[in-house]
């Protein structure tokens, strides 16, 4: 395939990255594609079968490598998500037994928690937030 045409791709990948936001996967395949179209403008693309093998090792190679660090580094947690909630206390709906999930009440909403303590934590009792891990909260009695 001509260079021009990989490196088209690449753009517009790039730009629909911008305007969809697939949290940087778009972006991957893109940028490969740039790479690819940089190779075969160099000569050194081969023929048709191997430039799709270079497209699809590079997306994988780059979304491997880089995606976590990108991610973290443009798309920030919602506030209140964090560390910021460790050592807050909670109000416990129902009996949560040792490693169980349930619902909390804290900041008056419910979230989704799990007792990663050694004991089990009774209904209408406090517990406290050890972790957070995405929205769910990580509490012990």
């Amino acid at each position: 395939m001509a260079p021009w045409v990989w490196i088209c791709v690449g753009v517009s990948l790039l730009v629909l990255e911008v305007l969809i936001q697939t949290e940087f996967w778009l972006a991957f395949i893109g940028l490969a594609a740039l790479l690819v179209g940089g190779m075969t403008s160099a000569g050194l693309g081969g023929p048709l079968w191997a430039q799709w093998v270079e497209l699809a090792t590079f997306s994988v190679l780059l979304a491997v490598f880089f995606r976590k660090r990108i991610h973290e580094k443009f798309v920030h947690p919602a506030p209140g998500l964090g560390p910021e909630l460790v050592g807050e206390r909670v109000l416990v709906h129902s009996r949560m037994d040792t490693g169980a999930t349930g619902s909390v009440e804290h900041r008056g909403s419910t979230w989704p928690a799990r007792n990663t303590g050694t004991a089990p934590i009774e209904a209408n009792t406090h517990a406290t937030i050890q972790q957070v891990s995405g929205i769910e909260l990580e509490i012990q009695a």
